[in-house]
This record gives structure tokens, sequence and C-alpha cells, in this order.
């Protein structure tokens, strides 16, 4: 009888191990896809982040070559212009020394 008793709690005590193990083993488990998951969320946002620097400093880039472009026309010479203006059909005996070509 105290025999059959001892092996019943000992039978009682190794399911109340194997269930505390397994209650073990699943909350490790769930920590480890929760800091999977969070690991997983955080190189998204940092790609993200990264792809938004990407965009923006290729616009950087573009506003930086289309003022460059808008400073090398500015400071291209016009059509150069004699400083004076001679009526077209003048003769050239009528022009000044220093205006005759």
């Amino acid at each position: 009888q105290q025999r059959r008793e001892k092996e019943l709690r000992k039978q009682q005590e190794r399911e109340q191990r194997r269930h505390y193990e397994e209650q073990l083993r699943r909350e490790e488990e769930r920590r480890r896809a929760e800091h999977e998951q969070e690991y997983k969320r955080k190189q998204l946002e940092e790609q993200r982040q990264a792809e938004r620097l990407q965009r923006q400093l290729q616009q950087e880039r573009d506003y930086l070559v289309s003022l460059q472009q808008q400073q090398r026309q500015e400071q291209r010479p016009t059509e150069k212009k004699p400083l004076y203006h001679y009526k077209e059909g003048m003769n050239a005996t009528e022009k000044p020394a220093w205006a005759k070509e």
C-alpha cells in the first residue's frame, strides 16, 4: 500500500515536472518569436529610412545639378553686340577711324 502510494506520488511529481518544463519551453519559444519579430520590424524600419534618405539625397543632387546648369547658362556670354551701332547701310567712310573694319 505504502509502496503504491509512493509510486503514485513519484508519478505525479514527474507529471508536474514534465508539465512545468513544457510551460517553460513554450514561454521560451514565445520570447524567441517576439524577439525575431522585433528584429525584423527594426530591420524593415531601417531599410525604409535608408530608402527615404537615398531619395532625399537624389533630390538634393538633382537640385544641385539644376543650379549648376542655371549658373552656366547665366555665365554664358550672350551674343556679342558692338558697343556702337551704326545704320546697316552706312558708308564705311562715314564711320570714325576706330570703327572702320
